[in-house]
């Protein structure tokens, strides 16, 4: 697809130039001054939620997501508005900044510590399990050392260098495997 722009005066030619397929963009890239640069997809959980959570903090929304506290009772009406005011503000922030892979997981939710929740649950990658050491923790760099040593010491000593003929059956046998 093509767009037209006016003539150029020195040719008297229609300029024309290639518009972006935007299909393909719109899955990924946010529009410019959007709160990420990148929408959420089912692959950047860990860096979108980074830069949404600085989002927030810097608006002053992220105690609606973050806080353990339930919402105000309607009852106090006050505090209702202002909790209701900063949710919406919230949850339009996570919405507009979700592909549409991932918006689908939160589309019926009214709070936007239920969306936040349920993204980081259905999206947020498993961590795994830390290496553990080789070594015990009680053994010194040293035991593992002599251990190592101590398990090559019969390899050695089975393998008498000074007669070539007993070299030379270790070395065929072991290139037959």
């Amino acid at each position: 697809m093509r767009i037209r722009c006016q003539r150029l005066k020195s040719t008297g030619h229609l300029l024309t130039l290639p518009l972006p397929k935007i299909e393909s963009m719109a899955a990924t890239v946010a529009v410019p001054g959007a709160i990420v640069h990148k929408v959420l997809t089912t692959n950047n959980y860990e860096d979108w939620s980074i830069r949404v959570k600085t989002y927030l903090l810097a608006k002053g929304l992220w105690k609606v997501v973050g806080s353990a506290m339930e919402p105000p009772r309607v009852e106090d009406k006050a505090e209702f508005e202002a909790w209701s005011k900063n949710n919406a503000e919230a949850l339009h922030a996570i919405h507009i900044s979700c592909g549409d892979d991932t918006f689908s997981f939160i589309r019926d939710m009214d709070t936007a510590k239920a969306a936040w929740n349920t993204l980081e649950h259905k999206l947020k990658p498993a961590r795994l399990p830390k290496r553990k050491d080789v070594r015990s923790d009680h053994e010194s760099p040293m035991d593992v050392e002599l251990q190592l040593k101590d398990l090559n010491e019969p390899v050695v000593e089975g393998i008498n260098v000074s007669s070539p003929s007993t070299l030379l059956n270790i070395t065929s046998h072991a290139l037959r495997y």
